[in-house]
C-alpha cells in the first residue's frame, strides 16, 4: 500500500487520531493511554499532516504517470524508449530528468560491447511501482519504485544466462548501465565534495554518492546513493559511477558499473540499484547494517537488514526511530512492540539490544570500520583500527548487555510479521532522552545470512514499525480502589479542582484550560476524603454523590445562568461538602464543622462517575 499512514489507521480502526508527526501517528486508547506508532520512513509531507501516498496515478499532457502525494513530484512516460522517461521535481522547483540508455560490457580500456538498448515496452503501474518487464530484452527488466523519500531504480537480471558472454577482454570487465541526464539551470553535480565542472571529454568516477546541489546556496536537493548490486541471498557489492560530458553542454551521461567477477558468482536474480534520494530531514529515521567481511562498504539503502553470527562474517543491524523523542516528557511507557518482516526463511535465534550513548553519532552511511564515514569510530573499537572489535559488536560498550528482547524464527514464509515485545524499562529510558537506536544480532551459530526487510524495502506495509503505549505525565492512581471520584465539565467550561486525601501521603490535583473538556478519574482510599473545587463562569457544573446507606442520596446541579441548589453537611468531620455560589462564579468550598446533632451519614463516592 502506497499510503503507509492510511494502513496504520486501518490497523487502529475506531481509535481517534490525537497527534501526527513526520514519522508517527498517535491514537487515543482510552483510560488516559496513548498509542504511538512510528516508522523509519516518512508518513506525512514535510511540515504538514498530509499523508504521503506514493502510488503512481494517471497524469495528463506530455506525462502519463505521476506520484499522488509526496515531498517531491515525479512524472513519467508510459513507454520505456519514449525519451526523457522520468522527471524528478524538488519542492523548490528545481528538476532533473534521467533517461535510461543501453546496457553494455566495458573493460579497463573503455572498450564497449552493447548488450541491449531500451525496448518499446509499455509500463505497468502497480501501486507504488512502475515497471517495464523485459525493458532490455528477455530476462532483463527495469522498474521505478516510489518510496516516501526515494525513487528506487532497479535493473533486474533474472539469470546469468540472460547476459551474453563478453567479447571485450582484459583483467577488468564490468556490466554497465547508462543514463542521460538533464537538469534545471539551478542544479550542480558534486562528486566526493567537489563540484563537477562538466568539462567536455573528462570522465569522473566515484563509488560514493553523487549530490545534486542548489547552485545558489549549495544545498543538497537530491543525491544518487552509492551504487549497489544485490543478489537473491542479500549479498551486495559496491559498484562505481562515472559521469562525463560528450559534446555540447547538455550532453551529460551517468553510468553505473558492476564487476563481472561478482556477477559470475552471484545468486540470481540480481538487482542493480542506482537509487535517487531526496535530502533527508536532520532527524530522519535511519537503519543499516555492519559487515565484518566487507569493512569499508556502507549499506544505507539496502532493502534488507542482514544478520550473521559467524566469526569474520558477522553482521549487525542498527535502526533508530528518531520520533520517539517527540513523546512528551514525563510520560510513562506501559507497553512497546517492534514489528519486523522476514525476507529469509529458516530457524534462527535473535537478540535485540539498546545502543549505548557512546555510539550516539552513528549514521546510515556506517561501515564496519566507522560509525560515521571516516570520522567517528565505534566505541568498542579500542585500537581505532577497524578490527574484530569494530562494527558495533562489543557488549556493554557498544550496546546494553541486558537484552531489549529475544525472539526466534521457525521456517515461516517470507513476509511474515514478527511482533516483538520490548523491555519497557529500556524503552522508558529512550523516552526519557536516551534513544540511540536498536541493535539486532544473531545468537545461533549458523554461518549463513538471515535478512529482514528494511525501511527501503519495496513493500511499504512490511517496513519496520515501532508501537509504544504510554500515559502522559500528571495522572495519579491511589489504591485500594474502594472509592472513585470523577469530575466533568462541558466546553467551554474551565474546571479547576483539587483533592486533599488523608492520610497525607496521597494527593492529586487536576485542571484544564478552556475550551478543553477535562476527563479523568481518581481512586481514593481510605474512605475519608475532603473535597474542594472552584469554577469560573460561565461554567456549568454537574455532579452527584451517592451516599450510603442507599436510602439516602443528594444531588447538586446548576443550569446556565448559574443557579445553586442545596447544601450538604455530613459527620463525622472527616467527610463533608458544602456548595455556595455568588453569580457568575460557582464555588464548591470547604466542609463545615459538623455538630453532634447533625444527621449521621457514611459517604461513598461511587466508582467511575465519568467527566
Amino acid at each position: 500500500m502506497a499510503n503507509r499512514a492510511a494502513l496504520i489507521r486501518q490497523e487502529n480502526l475506531g481509535r481517534t487520531v490525537t497527534r501526527r508527526g513526520r514519522r508517527f501517528i498517535e491514537f487515543d486508547l482510552g483510560g488516559g493511554v496513548t498509542r504511538f506508532v512510528a516508522t523509519l520512513d516518512p508518513l506525512h509531507v514535510r511540515g504538514s499532516a498530509t499523508e504521503i501516498d506514493t502510488a503512481f496515478v494517471s497524469d495528463t499532457g506530455a506525462w502519463q504517470w505521476k506520484l499522488a502525494q509526496a515531498d517531491f513530484q515525479v512524472h513519467a512516460r508510459s513507454v520505456f524508449n519514449a525519451g526523457n522517461l522520468v522527471e524528478w521535481r524538488h519542492e523548490s522547483g528545481e528538476w532533473i530528468i534521467v533517461d535510461p540508455q543501453s546496457i553494455n560490457w566495458i573493460n579497463q580500456d573503455l572498450s564497449r560491447q552493447q548488450i541491449a538498448i531500451k525496448q518499446a515496452v509499455t509500463g505497468i503501474s502497480n501501486d507504488y511501482t512502475l515497471s517495464f518487464p523485459a525493458g532490455y530484452g528477455a530476462g532483463r527488466h527495469f522498474s521505478y519504485t516510489a518510496h516516501p523519500s526515494r525513487l528506487i531504480k532497479h535493473i533486474t537480471i533474472d539469470s546469468l544466462a540472460n547476459l551474453p558472454t563478453p567479447s571485450v577482454t582484459g583483467p577488468s570487465i564490468w556490466f554497465e548501465a547508462e543514463w542521460t541526464l538533464s537538469t534545471s539551470t539551478g542544479v550542480d553535480l558534486w562528486l566526493d565534495g567537489v563540484k563537477w565542472e562538466k568539462t567536455n571529454g573528462v570522465r569522473v568516477k566515484t563509488a560514493n554518492r553523487i549530490e545534486f546541489r542548489n547552485t545558489a546556496n549549495t544545498q543538497v536537493l537530491w543525491y544518487a546513493d552509492a551504487p549497489v548490486a544485490t543478489d537473491a541471498n542479500g549479498e551486495a557489492v559496491i559498484c562505481e559511477y562515472e559521469v562525463r560530458r560528450s559534446g555540447g553542454p547538455t550532453a551529460l551521461f551517468i553510468t553505473v558499473r558492476v564487476p563481472r567477477a561478482w556477477l559470475l558468482t552471484a545468486t540470481y536474480p540480481v538487482a542493480i540499484d542506482p537509487t535517487l534520494t531526496t535530502q533527508p530531514d536532520a532527524t530522519a529515521g535511519i537503519d543499516s547494517f555492519t559487515r565484518e567481511n566487507d569493512p569499508t562498504s556502507p549499506t544505507p539503502t539496502n532493502i534488507s537488514w542482514s544478520t550473521n553470527p559467524a566469526a569474520t562474517n558477522r553482521r549487525f543491524n542498527l535502526a533508530k526511530f528518531t520520533d520517539v523523542d517527540t513523546i512528551p516528557d514525563g510520560s510513562t511507557v506501559t507497553a512497546a512492540t517492534l514489528s519486523i518482516w522476514n525476507t529469509s526463511v529458516g530457524s534462527r535465534s535473535f537478540t535485540l539490544n539498546s545502543i549505548l550513548a557512546a555510539n550516539s553519532g552513528w549514521v546510515e552511511g556506517l561501515t564496519w570500520n566507522y560509525a560515521a564515514p571516516s570520522t567517528i569510530r565505534w566505541a568498542g573499537d579500542t585500537g581505532s583500527d577497524g578490527g574484530t572489535d569494530a562494527g558495533c559488536s562489543v557488549s556493554g560498550t557498544d550496546w546494553n548487555a541486558s537484552a531489549l528482547a529475544t525472539f526466534s524464527t521457525a521456517g515461516e514464509a517470507a513476509g511474515t510479521e514478527y511482533p516483538i515485545s520490548l523491555d519497557i524499562t529500556q524503552v522508558q529510558a529512550w523516552v526519557d532522552g536516551g534513544n540511540y537506536g536498536i541493535l539486532q544480532r544473531r545468537t545461533d551459530a549458523a554461518n549463513v545470512n538471515f535478512d529482514f526487510r528494511s525501511s527501503d524495502h519495496t513493500t511499504a506495509a512490511e517496513r519496520p514499525e515501532l508501537v509504544i503505549d504510554y500515559t502522559a505525565a500528571g495522572g495519579t492512581t491511589i489504591t485500594p480502589p474502594e472509592a472513585v471520584a470523577a469530575f466533568s465539565a462541558i466546553a467551554p467550561a474551565v474546571l479547576k479542582g483539587s483533592l486533599s486525601i488523608a492520610p497525607a501521603n496521597a494527593a492529586a490535583v487536576t485542571g484544564a484550560i478552556a475550551p478543553a473538556v477535562m476527563l479523568g478519574s481518581l481512586a481514593i482510599a481510605p474512605a475519608f476524603a475532603g473535597m474542594v473545587g472552584t469554577a469560573i463562569a460561565p461554567t456549568v457544573i454537574k455532579g452527584s454523590l451517592s451516599i450510603a446507606p442507599p436510602n439516602a442520596e443528594a444531588v447538586m446541579s446548576t443550569n446556565d445562568p448559574v443557579k445553586v441548589l442545596g447544601s450538604l453537611s455530613m459527620a463525622p468531620a472527616f467527610a463533608g461538602a458544602a456548595l455556595t455560589a455568588i453569580a457568575p462564579t460557582v464555588v464548591i468550598g470547604a466542609p463545615p464543622v459538623a455538630g453532634s446533632g447533625g444527621r449521621k451519614w457514611r459517604l461513598r463516592l461511587q466508582p467511575r462517575i465519568h467527566m
